[in-house]
């Protein structure tokens, strides 16, 4: 699937987990970075426990981590 995916949009992972375990996570699915490139900025996740902590208080929303690299192209984000 991910092959499918990613021949005609850019693929970020978005979660409530931290980064750290989330790019973990990447090396099994995709061990080498073939489809989910760029995974320092594909990856929209909380980067520290205050971060996370922010997010269990008022929820997560996409418009946390939007920005000019969501702009302009086609793009898939998988949410655990």
């Amino acid at each position: 699937m991910l092959e499918a995916v990613s021949e005609f949009c850019n693929i970020y992972v978005y979660s409530h987990g931290m980064k750290s375990y989330i790019l973990e996570v990447l090396k099994v699915l995709d061990p080498e970075g073939k489809y989910i490139k760029e995974r320092e900025k594909r990856v929209l996740a909380p980067v520290d426990e205050a971060m996370q902590a922010e997010f269990a208080k008022g929820g997560k929303s996409i418009k946390d981590f939007a920005s000019e690299n969501l702009q302009g192209t086609d793009w898939l984000i998988i949410d655990d």
